[in-house]
């Protein structure tokens, strides 16, 4: 097989916008539990926000590849993920 069909075949899937809010579930779960150990265990230092921080970073990105930059032009899902087509909004 040549490199250039590798190289296409590897083209990465969109993640839809299910993937994200069940991501974004997770997230706001195993944080609060995070935070709850981190100031019962030792209140005198935090460690959660790096968890937040790095986690929080990852989880933006993924927001962006579904949802696009919501900062102009308002929230759009990609049309190939979108679950509903056009015509049955109409």
């Amino acid at each position: 097989m040549p490199r250039e069909e590798r190289k296409q075949r590897r083209v990465r899937p969109v993640p839809t916008p299910r993937k994200f809010w069940i991501h974004l579930a997770l997230f706001v779960v195993v944080n609060a539990g995070l935070i709850a150990l981190n100031l019962i265990r030792s209140p005198d230092k935090y460690w959660f926000q790096w968890v937040l921080l790095g986690w929080g970073a990852g989880l933006l990105l993924i927001a962006y590849r579904v949802f696009g930059c919501c900062c102009f032009n308002g929230c759009k899902v990609n049309a190939a993920s979108d679950p509903v087509p056009k015509e049955a909004l109409k």
